[in-house]
């Protein structure tokens, strides 16, 4: 998330830190899910004006998840040819 106006330097604070990790540089924040959940990211600029930024981390699909299935398939083949 790239913060645009206000007066550099910004301070961040997270509402639920066991849902999502954040960092600042400069004027990128960088969000990192930490559990399932909804939490919220607030913004404050040097003159003390607030933004925020409503986060949901979602647990990771199961189906995205290829290269088990192919260890998998593999296994098997290999079994059925012995």
């Amino acid at each position: 998330v790239e913060v645009s106006g206000g007066n550099a330097p910004y301070t961040i604070t997270i509402s639920d830190i066991e849902i999502a990790d954040a960092s600042i540089d400069e004027s990128k924040i960088t969000i990192t899910g930490v559990a399932e959940g909804e939490t919220t990211i607030n913004v404050k600029d040097n003159d003390g004006v607030e933004g925020s930024v409503k986060v949901t981390v979602k647990a990771k699909d199961d189906e995205g998840d290829d290269a088990e299935g192919d260890d998998t398939e593999g296994d098997d083949n290999e079994g059925g040819e012995e």
